[in-house]
C-alpha cells in the first residue's frame, strides 16, 4: 500500500527567509486556488507560493513510489558502474509540482499548458543550484506499478532510457501524484556545478552573495541577469556579489555564471529572480 508523502516535513526543509523576503511563505492553513498559480500571468513570487501550499494540502503525493522508483535509478547506474545521483530536495519539488499539475489538468508533458518547462521550475523551486545540463522523464502508469515497472516503462522511449544513465548528471528528484488509478511520475535530473552559499530569494532587495561551492577545476568569471522570455542581457557583472536591476513582479530574470573550465568556458544556470 502507498503511503502519503509527509509534505510538511518536507516543505519545511525547504523553506526559509532571507534578507529579501521569505521564499515559501504561504502557511499549511492558507485558502489557495491550485488551478490560479496555472496562468501565464501568474508571477514567479505567486506561482511558487500558491503550488507550494498546493502540495501541503495535496491528497496523492506518496513517498513509496519515489523512493523505490530513486532507488531503482540508481541501480540501474550502479550496474553499469555509473555514479548514483542524490536526491535534492529543490529538484524534489520540481518534479512533484509538475506531477501533481499534470494530474489536476490530466495532461501528460514536460511543459505545462503555459509552457513552463522542467528548467523553469529548476530555477523556481531550487534557490541554490548552479545547473549545466539538465533532463527530465515523465510517465504515466497504472497505480500497481512498482519502482522497477515504472523505470521499466520510463527504459521504453530512447530520450528517457539515456537520460537514465547519462553520466554527466550528478542529482535528481522525483516526483509521484496517484489520482484515478494512476500514477503522474516525474523525475527531474540535472549536473549540479556549483551550489551558492547564500539563496537567493525569490525577490532579492539588496546587493546578494553569489559566492559558490565549485568543482576545483571551475573558475567564475563573470555573472549574468538575463530576461528569462526574451533572453535580452540585464546586467554583466564581475566578482562574486549580485546587484540587481530594477524589475516588476511580472519580469523574470536568471542569474547566469560564466566559469572558465581549463581552457574552454561553461554556463551554469542559476535561481531565477522578479521584482516586487
Amino acid at each position: 500500500m502507498l503511503r502519503k508523502y509527509d509534505i510538511v516535513k518536507s516543505l519545511s526543509s525547504l523553506a526559509f527567509a532571507v534578507a529579501g523576503g521569505a521564499v515559501f511563505a504561504a502557511p499549511a492553513s492558507a485558502e489557495v486556488s491550485c488551478s490560479s498559480s496555472a496562468g501565464a500571468t501568474v508571477s514567479l513570487t505567486d506561482y511558487v507560493t500558491r503550488t507550494s501550499a498546493c502540495l501541503n494540502t495535496a491528497e496523492g503525493l506518496v513517498a513509496d513510489a519515489e523512493d523505490a522508483l530513486a532507488a531503482e535509478v540508481n541501480a540501474a547506474r550502479e550496474a553499469l558502474g555509473l555514479a548514483p545521483l542524490k536526491r535534492r530536495d529543490g529538484l524534489d519539488m520540481a518534479a512533484r509540482v509538475h506531477a501533481l499539475d499534470m494530474s489536476g489538468r490530466d495532461y501528460l508533458g514536460h511543459s505545462d499548458p503555459e509552457g513552463r518547462n522542467h528548467l523553469f521550475r529548476i530555477r523556481a523551486f531550487d534557490r541554490s543550484i548552479l545547473v549545466g545540463d539538465f533532463g527530465a522523464n515523465v510517465v504515466k502508469v497504472p497505480v500497481r506499478f512498482s519502482g522497477r515497472e515504472i523505470l521499466n516503462s520510463m527504459g521504453q522511449d530512447d530520450a528517457n532510457a539515456f537520460n537514465l544513465i547519462r553520466e554527466t548528471f550528478t542529482d535528481m528528484g522525483v516526483g509521484v501524484i496517484e489520482k484515478d488509478g494512476a500514477l503522474y511520475v516525474v523525475v527531474t535530473f540535472a549536473d549540479v556545478q556549483g551550489v551558492l552559499e547564500e539563496p537567493v530569494p525569490l525577490s532579492p532587495r539588496r546587493s546578494q552573495s553569489l559566492k559558490a561551492d565549485m568543482d576545483e577545476s571551475l573558475k567564475p568569471v563573470t555573472w549574468a541577469l538575463n530576461d528569462v522570455v526574451t533572453g535580452e542581457r540585464l546586467r554583466l557583472g564581475y566578482g562574486s556579489r549580485l546587484r540587481t536591476v530594477r524589475l516588476t513582479d511580472q519580469d523574470l530574470a536568471g542569474i547566469t555564471i560564466t566559469a572558465e573550465a581549463g581552457l574552454t568556458e561553461v554556463t551554469l544556470k542559476g535561481p531565477m529572480i522578479t521584482g516586487r
